[in-house]
């Protein structure tokens, strides 16, 4: 069994219908360490020790967010920049997240047809997502195909929570070997060690 450190970024949770979904789906699962970073660092003062020893227990760093101005929210930057330190993560002697999975979950405003080169965003969800991917080959962690819920305005509450139980199976297809139910899957996770 693998050991998931699921690490949850919204600065505003109570507004979202999605986000909050999601994390009450994954909240007390088995072998999943949950971390809402704007609950726990509200003053953004990551104690980054702690979040070090998170992710190095952890075989699955499991990133849900919304997607902000194309990018993460700026706490889980901050989070990055703190724990993924040049000598631990990557660089000389840097080998402590080699072969763990970073696994990316986001919630995108837009509907699917706007993260295209023809869309109103000009580029795919596969290219805003690649410094993500970048890091996990820089620091030799597995990528993961990125699971993404597209437009969350108007959806049906049956909608927010079909996804918000796509993800809580996603993170149990970590968690417990055994339990495998979605497209992705383990089996689908790149290497990135350079």
């Amino acid at each position: 069994m693998s050991s998931v450190y699921f690490v949850f970024a919204h600065p505003f949770r109570s507004r979202s219908r999605v986000n909050r979904a999601v994390l009450e789906r994954v909240r007390g699962l088995t072998n999943v360490s949950v971390n809402d970073l704007y609950e726990s660092y509200p003053d953004f003062h990551i104690n980054s020790e702690i979040e070090k020893r998170s992710v190095l227990e952890s075989d699955v760093i499991f990133l849900q967010h919304p997607f902000l101005w194309y990018s993460m929210p700026p706490l889980l930057k901050l989070w990055f920049d703190e724990v993924f330190e040049l000598g631990l993560a990557y660089g000389e002697g840097g080998i402590a997240f080699r072969n763990k999975v970073l696994q990316l979950s986001v919630t995108a405003g837009g509907p699917k047809e706007a993260y295209s080169r023809n869309g109103r965003d000009v580029a795919s969800i596969t290219e805003y997502t690649k410094p993500y991917e970048e890091t996990a080959a820089v620091c030799g962690m597995g990528w993961a195909r990125p699971l993404v819920y597209f437009g969350n305005e108007g959806s049906s509450n049956d909608v927010v929570e079909a996804h918000a139980e796509k993800v809580r199976d996603l993170v149990l297809s970590y968690s417990n070997p055994e339990y495998r139910t979605l497209e992705t899957s383990a089996s689908e996770i790149r290497t990135g060690v350079l």
